[in-house]
This record gives C-alpha cells, sequence and structure tokens, in this order.
C-alpha cells in the first residue's frame, strides 16, 4: 500500500475490482492454485482479500522484498516444497502461465530459482520501470538491469515472477545484499552475485505489471479489450 510511485497500488480498481484480487484469481487458474495465500502486512488488504474468499497471511511491515515476505511467513508455508513468488502487481500473469514455469523447474543442483522472460522492443527496453534480462545458452539470467541490455538486443522484459526452492528461500534471507542489488533496486540480483542459477522460462503472452498511475491507464485499456 507504500508504494512510493502509486500509493494504494494493490487496492486500485481495475475492471471494477481490487488489483490484487485479479492476480489472486488468475493463480488460482493453475494446477496448484488451490494453495494460493496473499501475503501483506495490511489489514486494509486483509479485509478486502477476506471477504473474497482469499486465504491471507500477515506479515511484518519491515520487510524489503516479497522474498523477504515468503521469509516471514515460512512457518505457515513449510510444507510446500516449491513456492512460487507472484507479484500483488501483476493482474495479467495467467494461471498458465504459472503452470510453465513450474512445469519447466531445471534439475541442476546450481539452480534455485525460475522465472519468466518476454520479448519486447527496443523502444520499450528504454524504459526503466521494465526490467530487461540477459541469457546464457541454457536459459539461466546472466544479469537483470533497468538499462537497455544487452547493447543492440535482443531485449528480453524480465517478468517478477519467481519459483523458489523452499530451503533456499531460507538461506536467501541470510544473504547480503552486494553493490549489483544496490544501485539496480532489483532483489534477484543477490542470487547471481552470490553465484547461484535463476532458470529463465519464455512465456507465450506479455503481461503488464503495474508500477505506476501511467501502467493502469493502459491496464484499463487492456482489459476493456479482453
Amino acid at each position: 500500500m507504500g508504494s512510493t510511485r502509486f500509493p494504494g497500488k494493490p487496492l486500485a480498481e481495475l475492471g471494477g475490482k481490487p488489483m490484487v484480487l485479479h492476480v489472486w484469481e488468475n493463480a488460482r487458474t493453475s494446477r496448484a492454485g488451490s494453495d494460493t495465500f496473499i501475503l501483506t502486512d495490511s489489514k486494509e488488504i486483509k479485509l478486502v482479500c477476506n471477504e473474497a474468499g482469499a486465504d491471507v497471511i500477515m506479515t511484518p511491515e519491515d520487510v524489503a522484498s516479497g522474498t523477504e515476505r515468503i521469509g516471514s511467513a515460512m512457518e505457515r508455508l513449510s510444507q510446500y516444497d516449491l513456492i512460487v513468488n507472484l507479484q500483488g502487481d501483476e493482474p495479467f500473469f495467467t494461471g498458465e502461465s504459472l503452470d510453465l514455469l513450474m512445469s519447466a523447474w531445471p534439475n541442476e543442483k546450481s539452480t534455485v530459482a525460475a522465472s519468466c522472460y518476454f520479448p519486447i522492443s527496443s523502444q520499450e527496453a528504454k524504459d526503466p520501470n521494465r526490467v530487461k534480462v540477459v541469457l546464457d545458452n541454457h536459459s539461466n539470467a546472466i544479469y537483470f538491469s533497468r538499462s537497455p541490455i544487452p547493447y543492440g538486443g535482443p531485449f528480453y522484459k524480465h517478468i517478477g515472477v519467481y519459483l523458489y526452492k523452499k530451503d533456499f528461500i531460507l538461506a536467501y534471507l541470510k544473504l547480503n545484499k552486494g553493490i549489483l542489488e544496490v544501485s539496480e533496486r532489483l532483489e534477484q540480483l543477490r542470487i547471481l552475485e552470490n553465484g547461484y542459477k535463476i532458470k529463465m522460462v519464455q512465456i507465450f503472452e506479455d503481461t503488464l505489471g503495474i508500477d505506476t498511475p501511467e501502467d493502469m491507464k493502459r491496464a484499463e485499456e487492456k482489459i476493456g479489450k479482453i
């Protein structure tokens, strides 16, 4: 609720419904949808989501990222081996894309997380709110940046949905922030800076993450066409 770029963002109305409920409803259409939880530090969000039938877990206010928020709720989530971190500002991320992400989970021991990307134009790549990812030949992330990388393209937008091994979430919380994470303001860089791998999966339907009120205007246009 305290987003600096868009205060009150999770409960902003999109198509007549709070944005966070769009995310929750889409997640519940995936194969693992029956085990969907909303994690928040906001009593206002909890009230709205409980009224919609969502299972809400309250978390501390002083977490710095979604991963840390999940870590604070591990007592409730300890029965699961794999956990998806789906940000509450991705109202167009579908259950089908979640299933694709989960089915692509690799067996390499050095891979501790998986995430998604989608090709974008060189013009869109200039937007610092659209995080870019560079891949190696095995679809592992080499680097994430708000800058348009690599020089000359191709440009891939990182979609901030993460699949984690449960045990790594606890390990992540013990890792120190690195220079790159602080510079780019991207939590996933902590994983790469500490020598772990993130497998990247291309989804086949673009999303529209909501970072600003201007994004919400585009989202209203998009939802009106669905």
